[in-house]
């Protein structure tokens, strides 16, 4: 890098590549590249709320350049921090700017010794990793999948404000009407979490827990009664194409 930095610099040395944005199948990018020595929360949430209607996390990434005060030697340097799931974009501009604040700290920022001096910051990167599950208050399933559900074989569970579905789900599976099947529901996540009172915000259950989830509700019964969780997500086309996940 030392040799080839200034190249790089001029690269990047571009207006129009701020902000840049790049997608893959579940996560979404934005880089900046100007403005770095500036709380860049504002502008990374500008873009996250225009773009995410899901659950999330964040990984919040950025480089700098440091100098060895001993030989002048210049190379680049990456920090990488991940959020906790977040649920609602209150939580994740408050991340942000904690974050941001961390970075912004000359004094404080990582180095490989005290030995290496810091210059300038490269790049700042937001990496929302996108979740299945909407973001609370996202409101209703959208009309052609809330449709599918007709007959006995399907039943929508969207008009609530919480993290309960799953248990929902489990509830009406087991025999709950779905328009009753709250109550069944706390009992059944009030179990599984442990929990002694009513919360004010129902822990959220993710993918990776299901197993756990299974193991839970199957305790003390007869292997030909166990219960197995499936989790499709629907694909609109000329037809719905349903994912197993």
């Amino acid at each position: 890098m030392t040799d080839y930095q200034n190249e790089i610099l001029d690269l990047f040395d571009d207006a129009r590549h701020d902000g840049q944005e790049s997608k893959g199948r579940r996560y979404i990018r934005w880089r900046f590249i100007r403005g770095l020595e500036k709380d860049l929360t504002t502008n990374f949430m500008e873009k996250t709320r225009g773009n995410v209607d899901t659950s999330f996390y964040l990984r919040h990434v950025f480089s700098y350049q440091l100098r060895n005060i001993e030989d002048g030697t210049v190379i680049l340097y990456y920090k990488n921090q991940g959020s906790p799931w977040i649920n609602r974009l209150a939580e994740a501009e408050e991340w942000l700017s904690e974050e941001e604040t961390k970075r912004l700290d000359h004094d404080k920022i990582e180095r490989p010794s005290t030995k290496w001096e810091f210059v300038s910051f490269f790049n700042v990167d937001l990496k929302v990793v996108i979740d299945r599950q909407p973001l609370l208050g996202a409101g209703s399933l959208p009309d052609w999948l809330r449709n599918l559900a007709h007959g006995g074989a399907m039943a929508a569970l969207d008009t609530y404000k919480d993290n309960l579905c799953l248990w929902r789900c489990i509830a009406v599976h087991r025999g709950a009407r779905v328009d009753r099947s709250t109550k069944a529901a706390h009992g059944l996540v009030k179990s599984f979490f442990k929990l002694k009172t009513m919360p004010t915000d129902w822990p959220k259950t993710s993918l990776d827990e299901l197993d756990k989830v299974e193991r839970h509700l199957n305790q003390g019964t007869a292997f030909s009664d166990w219960l197995g969780i499936r989790v499709y997500e629907p694909e609109r086309g000329e037809e719905v194409v349903w994912h197993l996940r």
